[in-house]
């Protein structure tokens, strides 16, 4: 099973973050996507990137090679933490996933916590 964290303030959730698998072939085994959600208006206060860097160190501690993350762009509150955490940029993709009806284009970044 893979980990999701969970951030509270005055016994309120405010975020969370979680790793879910790439894909389901073996191949991808030491693969994962992660998402972060924050409460709008906990955003700026650095609960994201504390839940961020507590789970990329769980799943190195894991021996997951590969961490892909997606962002829904613009974004550059986003795109700045991911950068700050080492994900590098991949190409962008037009209207893909749920968030993307208003034309939005999503982007993805991939960090590696293992060396195979």
């Amino acid at each position: 099973m893979l980990p999701w964290l969970v951030a509270e303030e005055d016994s309120q959730v405010v975020g969370f973050a979680g790793a879910t698998p790439w894909k389901a072939r073996t191949a991808y085994r030491f693969s994962v996507e992660i998402t972060v959600y924050l409460v709008p208006e906990r955003a700026g206060r650095g609960i994201g990137s504390a839940l961020y860097s507590n789970l990329l160190a769980i799943l190195q501690a894991r021996g997951i090679h590969a961490v892909i993350g997606g962002i829904a762009l613009p974004n550059e509150s986003s795109v700045a933490r991911h950068k700050s955490l080492a994900f590098g940029e991949l190409p962008t993709s037009r209207r893909w996933g749920s968030n993307s009806i208003d034309g939005s284009t999503s982007g993805t970044g991939s960090v590696r916590c293992n060396p195979p």
